[in-house]
């Protein structure tokens, strides 16, 4: 084993503390498809807390992951390991700051949509680049199609949101999967 496995099973643990702290605050509190993940976390104290903290964990995992191991082990631009360390600080602000009414709700906001935004550019750098494997390529080109895809629903149909959530953690999944199947589908 080198110096970087480890950090490769960092991945795992974000991958599985996010979505496990999404889960749980929406099936422990309520949860209205209108609204987003940070609006049912903001709504109830323990919630919050709970979700700031598993996110929290998560984003740590996920910087050291994409940095320490999927940048190098796939020979990844800068711009990659930029775009993924923005991306997570920008959630791990997000996490801490609830999106309530005043500067919190602005900072919140600009933390989360400029890191959801960051995803794009993150899964592109990873489906053109040369040692990802074919599958893996095709996955994250998937991803990054089925991202503009929901964005554009979100921003074009006014019934979609309607359904923000299932859209937000569609947008998220669709980038969790592409991402992942490129990390652990070796050329």
């Amino acid at each position: 084993m080198n110096d970087i496995e480890p950090y490769k099973w960092l991945g795992v643990v974000a991958l599985v503390t996010s979505w496990s702290a999404i889960i749980l605050l929406l099936n422990r509190w309520d949860s209205d498809r209108t609204l987003s993940i940070s609006h049912h976390a903001a709504k109830h104290k323990t919630g919050f807390l709970a979700m700031a903290t598993l996110q929290s964990i998560a984003c740590i995992s996920f910087i050291l992951f994409g940095v320490k191991w999927m940048a190098p082990t796939y020979e990844l631009p800068l711009a990659f390991s930029v775009c993924f360390v923005v991306m997570a600080l920008g959630l791990f602000v997000a996490a801490w700051v609830p999106t309530v009414e005043g500067i919190q709700r602005k900072v919140h906001n600009i933390s989360a949509y400029g890191a959801t935004l960051l995803l794009l550019p993150t899964i592109l750098l990873v489906a053109t680049s040369p040692t990802i494997s074919g599958v893996g390529k095709v996955a994250a080109y998937a991803a990054a199609m089925s991202m503009v895809l929901i964005f554009t629903v979100l921003l074009a149909a006014k019934r979609a949101k309607n359904n923000y959530l299932y859209l937000q953690c569609a947008y998220w999944l669709a980038f969790d999967i592409g991402l992942f199947t490129a990390a652990f589908v070796h050329p």
